[in-house]
């Protein structure tokens, strides 16, 4: 595949509304990160820096898929643990 860095004429998706939401509903700390990069992807896409912009989304893109990651497997947890007390709660 090669490197493909500045293949856009246009602004990359900066994954701002994912970052968003990984910020609420998954992991806090890694939802931060995301968006802070995103929010970097958007001020360089604005600034005309698509080498800059693609490369702080593909950062941002990383840390939302390891928190949407970390945030799901906290969940099954969670509702793993609370289904085990429960069932525990009835012998």
């Amino acid at each position: 595949m090669g490197n493909q860095m500045g293949r856009y004429q246009v602004a990359p998706p900066n994954h701002l509304a994912w970052s968003i939401c990984n910020l609420i509903f998954c992991c806090l700390p890694l939802g931060i990160v995301a968006l802070v990069f995103s929010v970097q992807s958007q001020s360089a896409a604005q600034r005309g820096d698509m080498s800059e912009a693609e490369r702080t989304a593909n950062i941002a893109r990383i840390c939302n898929m390891i928190s949407t990651i970390v945030g799901a497997v906290a969940i099954l947890i969670v509702f793993l643990f609370v289904l085990g007390a429960s069932h525990a709660g009835h012998s």
